[in-house]
């Protein structure tokens, strides 16, 4: 905030001085000049009058009454002059300073009564009380605020995200672990891969990125997220959130053995009386009965269950209805375990989609609609942009990132119009 109001004075003392520093230099220019034209000619005339009277043209009484004359006319036209140009100056001054001083005071008038109120005004408040806390979070990604405050927190975080073209990774890893906590797993998900793609050897920002994972499939390992885990390990066979976390997602996915290993290994770290120890213990037990009724029964069914489909509400801007196909000749590489993301992303722009759809790729042709309600970033929507590619990927490791095999197709450049509008596309090329 400061440095806007430096700019904006900066910027209302340069245009005064364009129009005061030329002011001031040519204003003694004219009033001098026009005073030593009007003597030079008294001199001339003076001489010439000497001159006839030397010469006896003129008496001394002619003389003295010409020279008188002269003397009068010069003295009135002088001060005439000098007053009207001095008026003239002192006007031009007076308007000058109105409008140098006047202009700025009525823009920032207009500015403070329609710019600086309402939202803008709560922004920049909330921009200044977690500035400091943002960079401060990015050295120590640890610290992050209180769970009333991360929604006010993560919209400064994610400016910053923004203004630095999705380009460090640190941020998008804290971006990602915000998004986490505040149950956005698509956003978590995005900036994740986007800081996993830009460092693929932190251990933090793949333990996240797993952990998105994991909970974007209903707590289940998958390969990329098993994949991530895995080479935590290796570097940390120790690291007590990837053990925990590995051992979640095989619980989840009714791999109760791997769970029980892994768990074991972090129990093996923990205090034994301590309430995360007992926890752990619990959760063995448990692994250790459902194995057991598994191998029992192990042809045993459970029923599958699947929400209500609900009809999206509509939203105001741009919406696009998509419907994606699949190429006859790729019919055959679909697997039951493959995730379809469906995504509309700016011509120009952040890499980063303006909305996306991620759900389990089954029978195609698949419709979905993509409106500012799916935007992973409110400065980054469907409505803030005029051209779009619509894009749709088929994943066989459940990665938001393109991998050699997966299946794409994309659309032609769309013009976006305020309502719906409807876009076909067909899966036809496989990631090489």
């Amino acid at each position: 905030m400061l440095t806007f109001w430096l700019v904006a004075l900066a910027m209302v003392a340069t245009a005064g001085a364009i129009v005061w520093i030329p002011l001031q230099r040519t204003r003694p220019t004219h009033a001098v000049s026009r005073n030593t034209v009007n003597a030079d000619i008294f001199r001339e005339r003076v001489a010439e009058l000497e001159l006839d009277k030397q010469e006896g043209r003129l008496d001394e009484e002619q003389y003295a009454l010409l020279r008188k004359e002269l003397e009068r006319t010069l003295l009135t036209d002088i001060p005439a002059n000098q007053q009207q140009t001095n008026s003239s100056h002192a006007q031009l001054f007076r308007w000058t300073g109105i409008v140098t001083l006047g202009v700025p005071a009525l823009a920032l008038g207009f500015y403070y009564f329609t710019a600086y109120r309402g939202e803008a005004r709560d922004w920049i408040s909330v921009q200044a009380q977690f500035e400091d806390a943002v960079l401060q979070a990015i050295n120590q990604p640890d610290a992050l605020p209180e769970k009333s405050q991360l929604s006010d927190f993560t919209r400064v975080l994610q400016a910053r995200v923004l203004q630095e073209g999705f380009e460090e990774p640190d941020s998008l890893y804290l971006l990602g672990r915000s998004y986490l906590e505040l149950g956005q797993l698509q956003g978590a998900l995005m900036v994740l891969d986007r800081a996993y793609a830009l460092d693929s050897q932190q251990p933090q920002i793949m333990l996240a990125y797993a952990q998105a994972m994991i909970l974007a499939h209903d707590g289940r390992l998958n390969q990329a997220s098993t994949q991530l885990l895995q080479q935590v390990l290796q570097v940390a066979p120790d690291h007590q959130g990837a053990l925990m976390l590995f051992g979640f997602g095989a619980f989840n996915s009714g791999s109760y053995e791997q769970a029980i290993a892994a768990w074991q290994r972090l129990l093996a770290l923990r205090d034994p009386v301590s309430e995360g120890a007992q926890l752990l213990s619990n959760g063995i037990a448990r692994a250790q009965a459902l194995m057991a009724e598994q191998a029992q029964a192990s042809t045993a069914t459970v029923p599958l269950r699947q929400a209500p489909a609900q009809e999206p509400t509509p939203t105001p801007g741009p919406r696009i209805e998509v419907t994606v196909d699949l190429a006859p000749n790729l019919l055959e590489q679909l697997s039951p375990e493959d995730t379809l993301f469906i995504f509309a992303k700016a011509a120009e722009g952040p890499p980063m989609p303006l909305a996306a759809v991620r759900q389990p790729a089954g029978v195609f042709p698949v419709q979905v609609v993509l409106d500012d309600s799916q935007a992973m970033m409110p400065a980054l929507k469907l409505s803030g942009f005029k051209q779009v590619i619509v894009g749709a990927r088929i994943s066989k490791a459940g990665s938001v990132t393109a991998q050699v095999g997966d299946l794409q197709g994309s659309s032609g450049l769309l013009e976006l119009i305020d309502g719906m509008q409807s876009v076909a596309l067909t899966i036809d090329q496989v990631v090489q």
